[in-house]
């Protein structure tokens, strides 16, 4: 009897504590979202350049997101009962729109469809999250049993840029998403990047000659004249305060002797077998420190220029203890896919109000100075060409690089030849089911998300709509104990 009174008190407890935590969250995203400069008509987003609002929305609003949930099926651990990931999940639901936008240009640039354009494969993407269902690889359910596993990291306890993306390795070596062949994932955790690994995960040749230690050393005499490295020192920077437009001069190679250079001493260092292998694309994320305490602007400078590339799929890390997703930048900041809303969890369904709680649509930003020193700068390279032209944007600005390239002699496990049998012939099938798709008229997505820039002024009519959305929130059970 006074078990069961203790049981109902702890759980009356948690639901007041987490409706607490609720209301707190969302409240602070709407703040954020309503009192906020207003966003510039020029941006960077993905590496592509934009011009008007109305084409930086869609591209925010078509860009899968992922938030606090509440209500989802419980991860059980140590008498604790896990139902919410609201303040704690944070970079784990970062970690997830990292995954999700690798799938969605993976799906682009390797199978060559745009999964806007089908709902069908949107809801496919959506459904490998679920957080209902402990066998679907990136749950929420199966990162913490990841992370307890392989880090012996707690339920309920915080993830660094470091920690989720290793638990995210881990699953993706064990995984093999349809989505995903002919896709292979590399993080760099210690500010060196290992070019022969880039190339021998890319092409998997059989009888490898790049010189590519020749090449290191003799890059080193095109760059040793500081003379001939742009130094960019906040040149992204308008010096008008009131106008935060991009200068496109600013962003192009300003040395373009240097950079062709660069350019063609790696290819020229590439072998045949390398060139004519059927090529991987890559998804990788250098873990690394932009400063100690504060942000170097030197840092940021160049992240801003690898983001205006093509190659470059944003930055995982946000502002301390708050992880965002940054996938662009406008100016002095940068724009984000925040987690920090709570929506109920929802049975999967093609309805409107299931699929468009995944992509955000209000236009959120973030000062560059406030961006947490620990953070990953995501990359994805589909061609040896693409990795050429990130080492020569790197060595160009060589005095801005808070990283460096080298070669570490990685011994790889060469996988059998029944395995890359068995590969090719799920590619070829999964090519099928696409053509299929194909043939069909395009499929676009039934629900429309309203893009959405708030301005100031317009809080009265937000805060309703923000709370008719919020309608299923009143029933919150985490085990979240510290706010």
């Amino acid at each position: 009897m006074l078990q069961s009174l203790q049981n109902n008190l702890q759980f009356l407890e948690n639901n007041v504590s987490n409706q607490l935590l609720s209301a707190w969250y969302n409240t602070g995203f709407l703040i954020r979202a309503t009192f906020q400069s207003e966003l510039q008509d020029d941006a960077y987003i993905f590496g592509n350049r934009f011009n008007s609002l109305e084409d930086i929305e869609q591209t925010i609003n078509s860009t899968f997101w992922f938030t606090y949930r509440s209500d989802f099926k419980s991860y059980e651990y140590k008498g604790q009962n896990f139902t919410s990931d609201a303040g704690w999940g944070c970079m784990i639901r970062v970690g997830q729109m990292l995954i999700a936008q690798f799938i969605k240009q993976h799906l682009k640039s390797y199978f060559d469809i745009d999964i806007n354009k089908y709902n069908e494969l949107v809801y496919e993407i959506i459904q490998t999250f679920d957080d209902s269902n402990e066998e679907k690889v990136f749950s929420i359910q199966n990162i913490m049993q990841e992370g307890l596993k392989e880090i012996k990291k707690l339920p309920g306890d915080w993830y660094s840029p470091n920690q989720i993306v290793y638990v995210l390795q881990c699953l993706l070596n064990k995984s093999r998403l349809e989505q995903l062949i002919g896709f292979e994932f590399i993080p760099f955790y210690d500010n060196v990047i290992d070019i022969e690994l880039l190339l021998k995960k890319m092409n998997k040749p059989n009888n490898c000659r790049c010189q590519l230690k020749s090449f290191l050393d003799e890059i080193e005499k095109y760059v040793e004249n500081d003379d001939k490295c742009v130094y960019l020192q906040n040149s992204l920077k308008n010096s008008n305060s009131n106008s935060f437009t991009i200068r496109k001069s600013s962003l192009d190679i300003q040395d373009k002797e240097l950079y062709n250079k660069i350019i063609n001493l790696f290819k020229s260092k590439i072998c045949n077998e390398c060139y004519q292998s059927k090529k991987n694309h890559l998804g990788v994320v250098i873990l690394s420190r932009l400063g100690i305490e504060t942000p170097n602007d030197d840092y940021i400078s160049l992240i801003k220029v690898l983001m205006s590339r093509s190659y470059t799929q944003g930055v995982i890390g946000g502002t301390p203890r708050r992880a965002n997703y940054i996938i662009g930048y406008s100016g002095d900041q940068f724009i984000c896919l925040d987690p920090h809303r709570v929506q109920p969890y929802q049975q999967p369904s093609w309805c409107d109000d299931y699929m468009k709680t995944y992509f955000q649509k209000e236009v959120l930003l973030m000062q560059e100075a406030n961006i947490d020193c620990s953070c990953g700068i995501v990359f994805y390279f589909k061609s040896i060409e693409d990795i050429a032209q990130f080492i020569a944007d790197s060595y160009t600005y060589k005095q801005n690089m808070f990283y460096g390239f080298g070669i570490k002699n990685s011994k790889e496990k060469d996988k059998n030849k029944n395995f890359h049998q068995e590969t090719e012939k799920l590619e070829n099938l999964y090519r099928q089911k696409l053509s299929k798709l194909k043939e069909n008229e395009p499929n676009i997505l039934e629900f429309s998300i309203e893009p959405k820039q708030i301005q100031k002024g317009k809080s009265v009519e937000i805060l309703k709509d923000f709370y008719d959305l919020s309608e299923g929130q009143k029933e919150l059970d985490s085990s979240f104990d510290i706010i």
